[in-house]
């Protein structure tokens, strides 16, 4: 639900954070459907040409994507939306 909420924002991209991939599957094939590039941290999905993923419980390599990323947009111009899905 959480990620679907995401998907309405129309962000630049979602990175999903921690959850279970069977749970998440509506969310990410409406972030697809929408255009959306998706990255998951430690979720379990398999890596396909929609989908980032990262299956690593480093909690600094993510600070520093996440610091990457937001860098790499224009200033003002690009949003980022974070999914925490707990377990």
């Amino acid at each position: 639900m959480l990620l679907q909420q995401a998907v309405a924002t129309k962000p630049d991209g979602i990175i999903v954070g921690w959850g279970f991939a069977d749970m998440l599957k509506p969310g990410i094939e409406a972030a697809n459907a929408a255009g959306i590039p998706i990255m998951t941290f430690d979720v379990g999905v398999k890596p396909s040409n929609d989908i980032v993923t990262i299956d690593q419980g480093d909690r600094k390599m993510m600070q520093k994507i996440l610091q990457q990323l937001t860098s790499d947009l224009p200033a003002g111009d690009g949003k980022v939306d974070v999914v925490y899905a707990p377990m």
